[in-house]
């Protein structure tokens, strides 16, 4: 997570072996392109164990600030957007018993203040305009910019603390739970909840972990289908609707990663990134790269075939 100069890392001080499906570790594909090159995340155990967020000076790559969260926790479904940064502020979580929230001032990260969701862990959050989304195993909690008591929450559909990501998107927030459900929470335009959340319709059974907003839009690959184990798909939704289904070749699409309308897939499954370009109705183009020069692949507007990828930023499993 660039900050200023500096990045931020969650860091555990024990790496683990945590139960998965096949191909698909706990760790997110960390932020977007631009950011990436500062990101390293080291995995951690499911049981509370002490974190630190550590920023570093990206040409140096010298430790700037190394800061205590509190004790840190993994649920089932992973650790998709333990970092989420908007504007002037860092949210943390996979934090047990809350949320730490931090500005950032001239590069460094100050002011901390921890979120209050009534003693539940933090499984993933997202900042946005109006304030922090946090999910529970249980519930997504918002919290309105400037207070650290929830203003609304709203109960998850599973709720069985698989829950692995949560994305903003076209006025709602989507929360993935790794047990097959997509959800839709539409939101107020002060930020709050309204109502109870929706499954998304159309997405195909089987395991979603990472997902990401584009514009309007939440892409949500199902790494596993549950007719085959072996096969993934990237559904593209809007709302609590399915508008696009992006048929994919690769093995365990778990994490997406949204930049400047481009989204990145990991397939750590394959060893492989895929990525595309996103418009109004979907994905519009897939850029496959072979170690050269991307080529461009026009997308039809209900499927989109992404083609293995030779040269990946993900290197093993492990680092994805």
């Amino acid at each position: 997570m660039l900050v200023g100069r500096n990045h931020v890392s969650l860091v555990w001080n024990h790496l683990c072996s945590v139960r998965r499906p096949r191909g698909c570790p706990g760790d997110g594909p960390g932020p977007p392109r631009r950011w990436r090159s500062g990101l390293h995340a080291r995995r951690g155990p499911r049981s509370a164990s002490p974190g630190t967020v550590l920023c570093k000076d990206t040409r140096t790559g010298a430790t700037t600030q190394h800061i205590a969260v509190g004790n840190t926790v993994v649920g089932s479904g992973g650790t998709g957007g333990t970092l989420s940064r908007h504007r002037g502020g860092v949210l943390v979580t996979n934090i047990a018993g809350g949320a730490v929230l931090f500005e950032e001032i001239a590069g460094r990260l100050v002011h901390p203040v921890r979120l209050q969701t009534g003693g539940e862990d933090s499984l993933s959050g997202a900042l946005g305009e109006r304030g922090a989304y946090v999910v529970t195993p249980t519930r997504v909690v918002f919290f309105p910019r400037g207070h650290i008591a929830a203003a609304s929450s709203a109960h998850l559909l599973v709720g069985d603390g698989s829950a692995a990501q949560i994305a903003l998107a076209g006025g709602h927030a989507y929360v993935s739970e790794k047990t097959g459900s997509l959800e839709a929470f539409a939101l107020r335009a002060d930020g709050n909840l309204d109502g109870a959340g929706l499954p998304v319709a159309g997405i195909p059974a089987g395991t979603i972990v990472g997902i990401t907003g584009a514009d309007d839009l939440v892409v949500s690959p199902v790494a596993h289908l549950a007719s085959n184990a072996n096969q993934a798909t990237v559904p593209v939704s809007s709302g609590s609707t399915l508008v696009q289904q992006v048929e994919t070749k690769e093995v365990a699409a778990c994490w997406a990663a949204s930049d400047d309308g481009e989204v990145c897939i990991t397939n750590p499954g394959s060893m492989t990134v895929s990525c595309g370009h996103v418009g109004a109705g979907g994905f519009t183009s897939y850029t496959g790269r072979r170690g050269q020069p991307g080529r461009r692949v026009r997308a039809r507007p209900s499927t989109c075939a992404m083609e293995r990828s030779a040269s990946s930023a993900c290197t093993t499993a492990r680092a994805c």
